[in-house]
């Protein structure tokens, strides 16, 4: 007597089933020009199958927990590489995504680096930001030309290059980028880095190679484990480069862990304080003399350089306030906090040092229980026991990070103690580091977080 009351509960979940599949249906896209469009998750995912172009005067604004999926080949055969299917902005681009929710941008099936080109920055474009997106099976993640490109909170993995700087001024936050073949970040122009994850690439963590003219700061960064230099600093005939160095943890990258490249009518200026440059294949800090008459000038303070497997020190010295000591991390090379015993604790310089570290947590805090709240050496500030470690309101934004693939929440990629730890084939300038690919595992650690983990940071 029970039976038909099932079949009509059968019948009605079947017609519920068919009307969210209706709901989730493809949104295809052969290529062509995107015009004042919003993309939704009910759009998703978004096949795309040649090249999109956001042309001047028009915006593209994709909101949380949409997908776009890229199908292999290019059906337009145009644009920037005509075997592979990109988006270029030449007006504006917003990624809206949250840390619950990230908009994904990936291979339509399978998970092969190069699949798809990337997004594409013009330098004609108007606005790009991206917050809490995903970007993977690319050739290269992200290309810009744009002065006031924001890139926050996102992750660029298994790709061939992450990020490709060509111009303009740049904000990086809290971004993470593993698994690459080529180098993390290239980078030129003016350029913020703050709360970087570079781990498990096939080449530099961070290449400022002086195209132009410009200034890179790193700080609170995680560089570790990657197939050639951590940072590596070049230029090009007549270009000033300076770069930044501050509050940073270098760790056993296959070359050296900081490298300046000096030559004949280059000026590079490079400042490294408050870091850690640990345990490199090559050396820590090493002035490459391309042109012995015209070294780089190279400033290292406060900082902890030991470990590296050629020497400490090539080509240039230890300044005021260095050290040369096992930092007692916690867990190296995956975690690269400091322990309670490290020398790094209280030994840093204040001046000029972040607010806050790779955790978003506040600076200084009193690590040594003295009564007296100093900064720490590398990109994580040590919390002592009973210390109220603040969350920075000018850096957190109190998100928790995208949870991996498969994961069910946000939590599942969070330590059991609640802590959080913080991704254009143009031809450059870049040295052959030596590398042979990432001396760790296949994501090559993450310095206290797993790939698929990133920190809420405003730089």
């Amino acid at each position: 007597m029970k039976m038909p009351p099932l079949r009509l509960v059968s019948v009605a979940a079947v017609l519920s089933a068919l009307l969210a599949d209706a709901a989730r249906a493809d949104t295809p896209l052969s290529g062509g020009n995107v015009v004042n469009q919003t993309w939704t998750p009910a759009g998703s995912p978004y096949v795309v199958r040649g090249d999109l172009t956001v042309p001047a005067g028009a915006f593209l604004t994709i909101e949380a927990g949409t997908v776009v999926h890229f199908e292999a080949g290019d059906a337009m055969g145009a644009g920037t590489d005509r075997a592979r299917s990109e988006i270029t902005v030449n007006g504006r681009l917003l990624v809206n995504g949250t840390a619950a929710s990230p908009v994904r941008f990936q291979a339509r099936t399978g998970t092969a680096p190069q699949t798809w080109y990337g997004i594409v920055i013009g330098s004609g474009a108007t606005a790009a930001t991206l917050r809490h997106a995903v970007v993977e099976h690319a050739y290269v993640g992200l290309t810009s030309s744009i002065g006031g490109l924001e890139v926050r909170d996102t992750i660029v993995r298994t790709s061939y290059r992450g990020i490709h700087l060509l111009d303009g001024s740049t904000t990086l936050c809290g971004v993470t980028i593993s698994g690459c073949t080529d180098h993390a970040v290239i980078a030129n122009g003016s350029v913020v880095i703050d709360g970087l994850t570079a781990t498990g690439n096939g080449q530099s963590g961070v290449s400022a190679v002086g195209l132009i003219d410009g200034t890179v700061r790193i700080t609170n960064s995680v560089i570790a484990n990657n197939g050639g230099y951590g940072v590596y600093v070049g230029g090009s005939s007549g270009k000033r480069q300076n770069v930044e160095v501050v509050n940073d943890t270098i760790h056993n990258n296959r070359a050296s862990g900081i490298a300046v490249g000096s030559d004949r009518g280059r000026t590079l200026s490079v400042r490294v304080q408050n870091s850690l440059v640990t345990q490199n294949m090559q050396s820590g800090v090493e002035n490459i003399l391309f042109d012995a008459s015209n070294p780089a000038m190279i400033s290292v303070t406060y900082s902890d350089v030991w470990g590296n497997k050629v020497q400490d020190y090539k080509y240039t010295t230890a300044g005021t306030g260095t050290l040369s000591t096992n930092p007692q991390y916690v867990a190296a090379p995956d975690d690269l906090h400091l322990s309670s015993t490290s020398l790094a604790i209280d030994a840093a310089l204040a001046t000029d040092a972040p607010n806050h570290d790779r955790d978003g947590l506040v600076r200084p805090l009193d690590g040594l229980g003295l009564g007296l709240a100093k900064y720490d050496i590398g990109a994580y500030e040590f919390v002592a026991a009973g210390v109220d470690a603040g969350v920075s309101d000018a850096c957190f934004e109190g998100d928790r990070p995208p949870p991996p693939d498969g994961a069910g929440s946000a939590d599942a990629a969070l330590p059991a103690d609640g802590s959080v730890a913080r991704a254009d084939g143009g031809r450059s300038e870049l040295p052959d580091s030596g590398g042979t690919g990432s001396p760790g595992s296949g994501d090559g650690g993450t310095g206290g977080g797993g790939a698929g983990d990133t920190q809420g940071c405003g730089c």
